[in-house]
This record gives C-alpha cells, sequence and structure tokens, in this order.
C-alpha cells in the first residue's frame, strides 16, 4: 500500500462465472494486483488482471470468506457513509453488502440455511446493521491503545490485522482464509457498535470561547452477545457477556485530540445464570467463589492489561435477587484486588 492507508479503499468486483475479481482502483504508476476467488473451489489469489472498467460492483472492502461443504462464499462491502473521521482518519458505516457464490452448483439443504443466515448477518438492513471500519488509523483500538501502539517501533511496524483488538473485530472469523492467504490488504477489521460526531460545539474555557468537536464510539465484544436472561456473566474463558467499550474523544477545532475517556459495561465476571422459564421472577444460580475466582481474575487482568489502572463500580441492586451476586462480586473483586495492582472497585 502507499501513503498511510493500510487496506484498498476503493475496489472494483467483477464476475466471470465461476471467478469473483476484486481490483483495487488506481489513479497513475502500476497496476494494482487483483483479488481472484474462484467459486467453485475456493482458491485465492492475488495477480495482474486486465483493467476492469465496466460491468462492475464498486465496492469498498472484503469482509471475508466462508467456506460450506459445497463451496466458499464471498461477502463484499458494497455501500458505505461517512461517520466521522477519528485521529484524522475516515470511519465509515456500512450500508450494504453483497455475498457471491457458486449459483450453478447444486446446494445441500444446509448449505443453503447458512447461506441464508450468512446474508442476513451482514445485511445492515437485518443483523449486520452497526457496522464501521476505516481503511487506516486502527479504528478497533482506543486513543490511548493507538498511543502505545505508534510509541513501539515493533508494533508500529506490524500488519494492520496484527494491531488490530481482534476481541471487538467482528469479521476476525470471515477474514482468516483471506489473512492466511496473505491478502489483507483487501479486509480492513469491522467493528459492531456506534459512531457519533459532533463538530463546531462552543465552550467556555478560560474566560473565552472554543469550538470543539465531541466522538462517541462504541465497541461491541463479539464474545457472548446475547440477548437479557439468555446471557449472563462470564464463560471460562472470562468473557462476560454483552461487553461494550466506549470511547468519548474531545478533539480541537483541527481534529487535533484533546482527551480520551473510555467506560466499559459488561455483565457482572463471574458464573452465573439466569435462564428463562415459567416463573415471573426468574431465579438466578451462581457458582461457587472457588468456581468463578479465576474467571473474575481473566477478566480484570485484561481490563488492566489493555486500559491500564481501572476502576471499577457494581450496578446490580445490592438487594432482592441480585443482592447475593452482588456480594459475590463485590468479594471476587476485593480478593483480586488484595494479590494485585491496577484494580480498584468504587462502592456505588
Amino acid at each position: 500500500m502507499t501513503g498511510t492507508l493500510d487496506f484498498y479503499p476503493a475496489l472494483r468486483l467483477q464476475r466471470l462465472g465461476s471467478v469473483a475479481v476484486v481490483q483495487p482502483v488506481w489513479e497513475s504508476g502500476e497496476p494494482l494486483p487483483a483479488l481472484t476467488v474462484d467459486l467453485e473451489t475456493g482458491s485465492l489469489a492475488a495477480s495482474e488482471h486486465p483493467h476492469v472498467t465496466s460491468d462492475f460492483v464498486p465496492c469498498f472492502g472484503v469482509l471475508g470468506m466462508l467456506r460450506l461443504e459445497g463451496g466458499p462464499a464471498l461477502v463484499v462491502i458494497t455501500g458505505v457513509s461517512a461517520a466521522g473521521i477519528v485521529r484524522e482518519h475516515l470511519v465509515l458505516k456500512v450500508t450494504s453488502t453483497k455475498v457471491l457464490y457458486d449459483t450453478s452448483h447444486k446446494w445441500s439443504k444446509s448449505d443453503k440455511k447458512l447461506l441464508k443466515l450468512l446474508a442476513a448477518g451482514v445485511d445492515p438492513k437485518q443483523y449486520g446493521g452497526s457496522l464501521y471500519f476505516s481503511h487506516a488509523g486502527d479504528i478497533t483500538l482506543t486513543a490511548q491503545r493507538a498511543e502505545r501502539v505508534a510509541a513501539d517501533p515493533q508494533t508500529a511496524a506490524a500488519r494492520a490485522w496484527q494491531r488490530a483488538d481482534l476481541d471487538v473485530t467482528w469479521n476476525a472469523a470471515l477474514a482468516r482464509p483471506l489473512l492466511d492467504a496473505g491478502l489483507d490488504a483487501y479486509v480492513p477489521p469491522v467493528f459492531m457498535g456506534f459512531v457519533e460526531q459532533l463538530n463546531g460545539l462552543d465552550f467556555l474555557g478560560g474566560g473565552r470561547q472554543v469550538s470543539l468537536g465531541v466522538t462517541l464510539i462504541a465497541r461491541r465484544s463479539r464474545h457472548r452477545p446475547g440477548t437479557r436472561q439468555w446471557r449472563r456473566g462470564a464463560d471460562q474463558q472470562s468473557h462476560v457477556a454483552n461487553y461494550v467499550e466506549t470511547e468519548q474523544i474531545v478533539s480541537d477545532g483541527e481534529g487535533a485530540l484533546l482527551s480520551s475517556f473510555v467506560q466499559a459495561r459488561g455483565s457482572l465476571p463471574l458464573l452465573w445464570s439466569q435462564t428463562p422459564c415459567l416463573k415471573y421472577k426468574i431465579p438466578l444460580r451462581l457458582a461457587p467463589p472457588s468456581a468463578s475466582a479465576p474467571v473474575f481474575a481473566g477478566h480484570a487482568d485484561r481490563m488492566v492489561e489493555v486500559h491500564g489502572a481501572v476502576t471499577a463500580i457494581n450496578l446490580a441492586n445490592q438487594g432482592g435477587r441480585e443482592g447475593v451476586l452482588s456480594a459475590a462480586y463485590v468479594a471476587a473483586a476485593d480478593a483480586y484486588a488484595a494479590s494485585r495492582s491496577g484494580f480498584r472497585l468504587v462502592p456505588f
């Protein structure tokens, strides 16, 4: 790649029988290699290809490829809208996608179901809403983490996918076949969440009026998403249900970063469940402290590793059905803080 971009920003998708060609758009100089995908065999390659000038669909990146029993399915981003500029790089929201596969193949019933699920999962009008990415700038990282990466010559020189936070990268599995083939320049990391930016906000400070911009970014973890009672607590790998990292960025009138405040929220990092049943008040099931202790420690260790010093608050009710759960969380937090630094639970 040239310039400061990690991924090809403009592509042309052309279908030639069972072969899909994804060609970068170039203004001048030597032609850029085109990604070719055989939709019968799943073979991938980047090579020279005649200039695509007609019968193409503009696209902005490849989400990845899913290998099924009957063949591969390629997913591309065909529509985007600007969500804001973060750390001098444009953040884009996915507005449309396209799934390509061999239409002449006789797909099995199970493969047809998976193709339908894949199409719905990446469709912004169905289950694939709120997907964001950037062609540069490590947008999966908070400002603090991006600064640490930039300050380390080794990590700064690494490829973009090696720097990305895979916990919030929702196309990590889909991208794997292309990453393994060394074709990462076509596949930007994509996160699910929210991006909103307001510029030209006037504030009074130091006896004068200043114009600032405020950006809010929410990044959802791809581990343990779910709906209310169906997904609670942590798993054995210390991933908590419905974990969301929210970052508030304040920048000056020129877009330069002034501050970044990060808040994370998730289900209490213990082994517990609340499976829906016929009872109006659904009971809680909580594992013994000895079982939850390593799970809590794993979650807290990662929080401290990623964000530095962590100040935690407990939003669970102190009485009623949640009282036992709340007390277990406080006990686990106190035990962790007694043997490690960087994690502090504040009464709330």
